[in-house]
């Protein structure tokens, strides 16, 4: 049995922590806006609702071989990898005019993918998976309850920071802060992808 108030603590402290979950909102917001960040959110919500139901009812299944997570972490290290690249492109090349590949539905598939390959949240979804095993399997309306919670607390800590990062862009010398902000989003989803693949060339 999972303890709700420990796993909503965890919830809130690895969805609130600076990674490339959170610079892909803060850099939706300083591209499009408001309405461009919540597609960015929906997708990253809708990904956490849907691994953490998965990684519950896999349960044992997540003590996969070694090699396996592995390769796991390499695809999920390119991947961040290239998405941090092209963000940084783009805010370098200032002449660029600021934008998200495929608008709000790029935005939205790229904030699931990015969910799915955090190296930040996937630990924390690995962990809970293998105490669920531990114990009796949880029902599909604990799952559905632990899978909402989840995603309410992405909703309401994405949403901030998009609306910190929204009036940011409003602010004076905007266009100076979004290029800015923009490599700096890039930036830290490269950084989370090369430490991905620094720890599998490590292992």
């Amino acid at each position: 049995m999972i303890d709700p108030l420990a796993f909503l603590g965890m919830a809130i402290v690895v969805v609130a922590a600076p990674g490339p979950a959170v610079a892909h909102v803060v850099g939706c917001a300083l591209v499009g806006g408001l309405r461009l960040a919540g597609a960015a959110i929906l997708g990253q919500v809708l990904g956490q609702a849907t691994l953490l139901a998965t990684s519950l009812s896999a349960g044992a299944m997540l003590r996969p071989p070694a090699g396996r997570l592995l390769v796991a972490q390499a695809v999920a290290g390119v991947v961040l990898l290239l998405i941090g690249l092209r963000a940084l492109l783009r805010a370098a090349d200032s002449a660029a005019p600021p934008r998200i590949a495929g608008g709000r539905i790029g935005a939205g598939l790229a904030g699931f993918g990015i969910v799915a390959a955090n190296p930040v949240s996937l630990p924390f979804l690995a962990a809970i998976g293998v105490a669920a095993s531990n114990g009796a399997s949880p029902s599909w309306p604990e799952v559905g309850v632990l899978a909402a919670a989840y995603a309410g607390t992405g909703l309401v800590i994405y949403g901030g920071y998009a609306l910190a990062a929204a009036r940011l862009a409003a602010a004076r010398d905007a266009r100076r802060w979004r290029i800015a902000m923009r490599g700096a989003a890039g930036a830290a989803i490269a950084a989370a992808g090369l430490a991905c693949l620094l720890r599998v060339a490590t292992a």
